[in-house]
């Protein structure tokens, strides 16, 4: 009876063991079917690319891929798993758990970075698809190998005591397994809703939302990073004007004689900056300027939108004016406000409502006014000069829609720009929704906020500013891309152009040769579309505002600024050496971009005196024509880099091929201008010229012994 009688408690813990891991097993399954239905993980076992766009952190490569080439003709799943019928689902299921688990852990690096064993399949499908037009590309490995682990043998012991020991187990294996998928589940929609909802609208923003105040109480992360850009990061940390360039390239006041850039030219500080310093210069504080270089120093679509309405005899009310963006009106007040002077277009601008009446504050101390250099050092500012105001600097409504936080282009020179762009025949395989409008209909002029690609927009924006424009006030500001984007199509441009009278196109006289000069803005995006980066499909947004990661949301960092000082997310999500070896790179090619603008800077200065020469030496302005020619042409060169930003970086070959030509123009107009004032030298006609002997000179007494 005994043996009876003891082995009833082990029958009941043998029940309730049972009965618990069904449970257990029940709600581990439970848990696993929601949660394979609430990550759509049904979608994965498809070929919809949509269901790659699950995991929120793809959504702008999805974007992108939408509307890029490979669209039409194949989906994620064709580039990024296997072809084999079994290697697809090894590759499938290993990316599935892997990429779910650091997903889940947050143990990734953003941007994210493709894996070696990815690589390698992708590799493997690109010769798939393109192996007529490869030659030697090989796989990294010359195979796959899948690795299925036997099943170890369990060699499980017959006795109840044993029983109760392996259901023990597998009751805490099931508890354990359920504890980890509740725990994925609940940060999986944590994650979701974060995703879903990146902001809380606590301020309401419109179209006439110019201070960005509002904006960063939505968008905080945002903010925080656009408001670093006042950040002193070469200046000591103080306000006080950045450094001239004139001091420190003094040959610069040569090349800008008689035009106001030779008063005043300083280093280029932050976007949250850029109507400031604009205002206190003293090429705006000493000499009249017009009121169209403020299309990018000031956030000004409410005004051109204003405008616009006024002169098309439709309602301007504030209530108006916030509803809509209306381009039409838009571009109707950019025409209207581009022939009007600084001062009158700033202090309209001060006038528009901007969704925070006076409340707008600076994100930056108080800077010293004006008179900072040269004759004027000390002085204030003139007291009828305006003041900068309640106007605003370029902020986040010239780049985003404030209802759906889309990027957009705003800027009117921009789009007539890049419209002329697209209705030309210029070559410009960066910018393939150009290509795409050209092979339709061509109906209505290229739009780049209905045509162009997410990627293609992240550089748009930045193209809006940073680049060569006419912006005095003689005719419409004017983007020179009719005959495509490279330097020499935008000089064409200029010289086919008139002002409205129908006189001869230039941006002023050099003030010591007299010669009509254009006058270089700062061409970066011209400049980067002849890079190796632009063809790559790397934006300018890519490098200048890379992706961050803040807690489960992906965002742009705003703190707009050189690649160098965040190479981390600028530079090594693509370049994988370390930070020391990039940054070499990036300073030898522009100490490299240095030296060739130094050398043209000599021939330059030293083509100047030989004109100068000549013209005291009484040559006529009629044998100087030529000589002048040559001089617009080195000077427009040698600005067109110098005025860059990037020192070269952007392009660099390009940047020394331009160089190499100012370099040549120049001591072409030298040697013409010295030829003119020298006298005519003799004829050498009659010159003696030796003969051309062999390699070997003749031996006259081998010839004999012959």
């Amino acid at each position: 009876m005994c043996p009876a009688s003891s082995s009833q408690p082990t029958s009941t813990r043998i029940r309730v063991l049972s009965v618990a891991l069904a449970t257990m097993l029940g709600v581990l399954g439970g848990l696993g079917v929601f949660t394979f239905g609430y990550g759509g993980g049904h979608a994965y076992l498809s070929n919809n690319p949509a269901s790659c766009a699950n995991c929120h952190i793809m959504q702008s490569e999805y974007d992108s891929w939408v509307k890029s080439s490979h669209h039409n003709f194949a989906t994620c799943n064709d580039c990024h798993l296997s072809h084999h019928p079994i290697g697809k689902w090894v590759t499938k299921a290993d990316n599935g758990f892997f990429h779910s688990l650091a997903f889940t852990t947050g143990d990734f690096k953003d941007p994210i970075q493709i894996k070696p064993r990815n690589s390698r399949v992708t590799q493997q499908a690109c010769i798939y698809c393109h192996q007529d037009l490869v030659n030697h590309m090989l796989p990294a490995e010359q195979g796959m190998r899948s690795m299925y682990p036997s099943s170890p043998s369990r060699n499980l012991a017959r006795t109840r005591s044993g029983k109760a020991g392996v259901l023990l187990l597998a009751f805490l294996a099931a508890a354990l397994a359920t504890g980890i998928v509740a725990w994925v589940l609940i940060t999986m929609i944590g994650h979701k809703q974060e995703a879903q909802q990146p902001f809380v609208r606590l301020a309401e923003v419109s179209e006439i939302s110019t201070d960005p105040e509002p904006w960063g109480r939505n968008w905080p992360h945002q903010f925080e990073g656009w408001k670093s850009t006042a950040g002193d990061r070469f200046y000591g940390g103080s306000s006080a004007m950045p450094q001239s360039k004139l001091e420190t390239f003094p040959w610069l006041k040569r090349l800008y004689a008689g035009y106001a850039f030779s008063i005043d030219y300083r280093e280029a500080r932050g976007h949250a900056y850029m109507l400031y310093d604009q205002g206190v210069t003293e090429r705006v504080t000493k000499k009249p300027q017009a009121g169209a270089c403020l299309h990018c120093h000031g956030s000004t679509t409410v005004l051109y939108r204003k405008v616009g309405l006024e002169a098309m005899d439709q309602d301007a009310s504030e209530e108006v004016l916030a509803a809509e963006f209306n381009m039409p009106a838009v571009q109707r007040g950019f025409e209207e406000v581009s022939t009007k002077t600084y001062e009158e277009v700033l202090a309209m601008l001060k006038q528009m409502p901007d969704g925070t009446p006076g409340e707008n504050e600076p994100v930056f101390p108080e800077a010293p006014a004006g008179g900072f250099s040269g004759e004027f050092a000390g002085e204030p500012v003139p007291e009828d000069h305006p003041d900068v105001g309640e106007a605003h600097p370029v902020t986040c409504i010239d780049c985003h829609d404030p209802q759906t936080m889309q990027i957009r282009v705003t800027r009117p020179g921009f789009i007539n720009g890049i419209a002329a762009l697209a209705a030309g025949d210029a070559p410009v395989p960066h910018l393939p929704s150009i290509a795409r409008w050209r092979g339709g209909d061509r109906a209505e002029p290229y739009d780049p906020n209905a045509e162009a690609s997410r990627q293609e927009m992240r550089s748009f924006v930045c193209g809006q500013c940073h680049v060569e424009y006419y912006c005095a006030n003689k005719m419409t500001l004017t983007f020179p891309w009719s005959n495509g984007l490279k330097m020499e199509d935008e000089e064409q441009q200029w010289e086919e152009t008139t002002f409205p009278d129908g006189s001869e196109f230039y941006d002023y006289k050099h003030g010591e040769t007299g010669a009509p000069i254009y006058k270089v803005q700062h061409p970066e995006f011209e400049l980067w579309s002849q890079g190796i980066h632009a063809r790559s499909g790397v934006s300018c947004s890519d490098c200048h505002m890379p992706y961050q990661r803040v807690g489960a949301m992906k965002i742009s960092d705003h703190d707009v600024r050189s690649p160098l000082e965040n190479i981390n997310a600028a530079c090594q999500n693509c370049h994988h050496q370390s930070e020391s070896d990039l940054r070499l790179r990036v300073e030898t090619i522009q100490a490299n971009n240095q030296q060739l603008l130094d050398r043209a800077a000599t021939a330059m200065t030293e083509m100047l005196d030989a004109i100068l020469y000549a013209k005291v030496s009484e040559a006529s302005e009629e044998q100087l024509q030529e000589a002048y020619e040559l001089q617009r042409k080195a000077m427009w060169r040698l600005d067109y880099i110098s005025s860059e930003n990037s020192r070269g970086f952007h392009a660099d070959q390009e940047a020394a091929r331009i160089l190499a030509e100012s370099i040549d123009y120049s001591r072409q107009a030298q040697a013409l201008a010295l030829k003119i004032r020298a006298p005519e030298p003799p004829s050498i006609e009659d010159l003696e010229i030796t003969p051309v002997e062999g390699v070997t000179p003749n031996n006259p007494q081998r010839l004999e012994a012959d």
